[in-house]
């Protein structure tokens, strides 16, 4: 890859993150409010957000089929929106 094809995928990258924290920290914006869809590509695996004061937990499944119970949802607990992102999730 030449050094300017870099500049330009660092630049599309660090646009999408930005993007997708702004859609992350504001549940108004949710279009399945109160899930926001996540993916994870490389492992092709679901989860969602769910608007809640626990804001940085990935539940792990289906939005389309949320459990019952999300006290007791597999899921993962981050410190930011930018490690749910460094963790490989993205918007869907």
């Amino acid at each position: 890859m030449k050094p300017w094809q870099k500049c330009i995928a660092e630049k599309l990258r660090e646009e999408k993150e930005r993007l997708s924290i702004d859609l992350m920290i504001d549940p108004d914006k949710w279009p399945m409010w109160p899930f926001l869809p996540l993916k994870r590509r490389q492992d092709n695996e679901t989860g969602f957000l769910y608007s809640s004061g626990d804001t940085f937990t990935v539940y792990h499944g289906n939005v389309f089929n949320p459990p019952k119970n999300l006290d007791l949802a597999t899921k993962d607990v981050y410190g930011s929106f930018k490690e749910i992102l460094a963790a490989g999730w993205e918007v869907d």
